[in-house]
C-alpha cells in the first residue's frame, strides 16, 4: 500500500493558473492570457483581476513568473501600467532572489506591488 503524498508546487504555466484560482476564490473575476494584437502581437497580459467589492470596481494588472526573473520585468509591468492606463499592478514568483531587497524598492518607486515569493515546497 502507498501512502497519499502532494502534488508537486505548480511550475510554468500551472503556476500561472494556480495564481489566476487563488485570485478567483478570492472574489475577483479573472480574465487570462489577454492579448492586445494591433497587426502585431504588442503585448500579452498574464492575469487582469477585477474586485466589484466597491462602489467601483477594482482592477489589478498580474505579471506571474515561476522560472527566471529579472529586473527588465518590472520596467516591462510598469510600461504596461502606463500604455493601459492602470493605477497598480502586482508582479508574482515563485522563489526569491539575493536581491529581493532592492527588487521590491524597484517595484515600489514604480507603483507596482513584487514581489510576492510563493517558494514552497
Amino acid at each position: 500500500m502507498s501512502g497519499v503524498s502532494l502534488p508537486e508546487f505548480p511550475t510554468g504555466k500551472e503556476f500561472e493558473e494556480y495564481i489566476s484560482a487563488i485570485l478567483q476564490v478570492s472574489g475577483n473575476y479573472i480574465e487570462r492570457n489577454i492579448i492586445d494584437r494591433q497587426g502585431v502581437e504588442v503585448l500579452e497580459l498574464d492575469i487582469v483581476a477585477t474586485q466589484y467589492n466597491n462602489r467601483l470596481p477594482d482592477i489589478r494588472l498580474f505579471e506571474v513568473k515561476s522560472k527566471e526573473w529579472h529586473f527588465a520585468d518590472l520596467f516591462k509591468l510598469r510600461g504596461w501600467m502606463d500604455y493601459l492606463n492602470f493605477d497598480s499592478a502586482t508582479f508574482i514568483a515563485n522563489g526569491s532572489k539575493d536581491n529581493s531587497d532592492k527588487f521590491k524598492e524597484i517595484a515600489n518607486k514604480l507603483n507596482t506591488t513584487a514581489p510576492h515569493d510563493y517558494e514552497l515546497s
